[in-house]
């Protein structure tokens, strides 16, 4: 146990004494509380953008997988959905949060969802799993000729 402990407080020496917004600073001399305080202000402030960067990336990916059912063309609609990922970026649970009030957009938003798993993996600061939540607007485009072979 003793030597888990040293190499976590060596770990999180190391992690400060690389970080660029501490150059200025000389931890290596540093008293604990110093340190450690240096150390939770790093983390509190990395976690938040670390997460909101991870969590724009994963609509970015989510974005290349969209398709409009043309089943609904020329309906628009927005479903709000909520699904869960686990480390590797897989979907572990899907569901609607808030329905389009059209059963097409609806299960289509639940595909997008799967489709484009798996996802960029969190950032490792965060919990095993992740909820997140989004929505997802579906509109047919100008000039959309819907009345094809349906």
């Amino acid at each position: 146990m003793r030597a888990a402990h040293t190499f976590a407080v060596l770990s999180t020496l190391l992690m400060i004494l690389a970080c660029p917004a501490h150059a200025g600073e000389d931890l290596r001399s540093a008293d604990p509380q110093t340190v450690t305080k240096t150390f939770r202000n790093l983390l509190a402030n990395s976690q938040p953008k670390a997460r909101e960067s991870w969590r724009l990336a994963v609509i970015k990916h989510m974005n290349g997988y969209r398709n409009y059912p043309l089943a609904a063309c020329p309906a628009s609609g927005v479903v709000h959905l909520h699904f869960t990922l686990d480390r590797a970026g897989r979907v572990v649970e899907a569901g609607i949060s808030s329905t389009s009030g059209s059963k097409i957009f609806d299960e289509e938003g639940l595909q997008l969802v799967r489709r484009a798993a798996p996802y960029p993996p969190p950032p490792p600061e965060n919990p095993e799993v992740h909820l997140l939540e989004t929505y997802v607007h579906f509109e047919s485009a100008p000039g959309d000729d819907c009345g094809g072979d349906r």
